[in-house]
C-alpha cells in the first residue's frame, strides 16, 4: 500500500506540473518552502493555515485512475 501512496502522489505532482509548470514556483525558493507568501509551513499557527496548495494536490490525488494487472 505504501508503494501505491507514493505511486498516487506522483502521478498526481505530475498532473499538476504539466497542467501548470510554474504552480510550485513560489513554493520552493532557494531550497526553502513557503506558504502562503512567508518561509515554512507554522505546523502551531492559531488559526490554522493550510498549505496553499493542498486543495489541488488532494483534487489531483482523487483524480488518478489505476489500472490492475
Amino acid at each position: 500500500m505504501a508503494v501505491d501512496a507514493v505511486g498516487v502522489i506522483g502521478r498526481a505532482l505530475q498532473r499538476m506540473i504539466s497542467e501548470k509548470p510554474t504552480v510550485f514556483k513560489q513554493t520552493l525558493r532557494d531550497g526553502k518552502v513557503y506558504n502562503n507568501g512567508s518561509e515554512g509551513i507554522n505546523c502551531d499557527a492559531e488559526p490554522v493555515q493550510i498549505w496553499q496548495h493542498g486543495y489541488d494536490m488532494m483534487k489531483a490525488m482523487r483524480e488518478v485512475i489505476f489500472k490492475c494487472s
